[in-house]
């Protein structure tokens, strides 16, 4: 197995063989600790995704200070964060299991807030779904 500094050192010469190597050892992973921070897999997928992006554009800034895998970790728990400031900005209203009275679902026609369990600033009385 080579070892990461080598395919480090290649990906920062624009070898992409080198940087899909790194990938493949890391993906995993990255989707782990994706999956742990926001619990949804579409959600996670998306982000190791946008870690792995922003680790390839920031390649060559990389000084080695600490491990790649470390640098990776500290990525995506960054993209994880923006992901979860972006989805308290933005609650979502379930449709899922609401029972409909004269074809509106009775929580909507109350004027209740029905969210997928995640709690949104202003939720509730005089919140935005009220």
């Amino acid at each position: 197995m080579v070892p990461d500094e080598e395919l480090l050192a290649r990906s920062q010469e624009g070898d992409m063989e080198a940087f899909t190597l790194l990938v493949e050892r890391y993906q995993k992973m990255l989707y782990t600790i994706a999956y742990r921070f926001l619990g949804n897999p579409e959600d996670a997928g998306d982000a190791a995704q946008e870690a792995l992006v922003r680790a390839y554009k920031n390649l060559p800034g990389f000084r080695g200070q600490c491990s790649f895998k470390n640098w990776l970790q500290h990525i995506i728990a960054n993209v994880c964060r923006d992901a979860l400031r972006r989805l308290n900005r933005r609650p979502t209203l379930s449709l899922e299991g609401l029972q409909e009275t004269e074809g509106v679902p009775w929580e909507l026609a109350a004027g209740e807030a029905v969210t997928s369990g995640r709690n949104y600033p202003g939720q509730g009385r005089g919140g935005p779904f009220t």
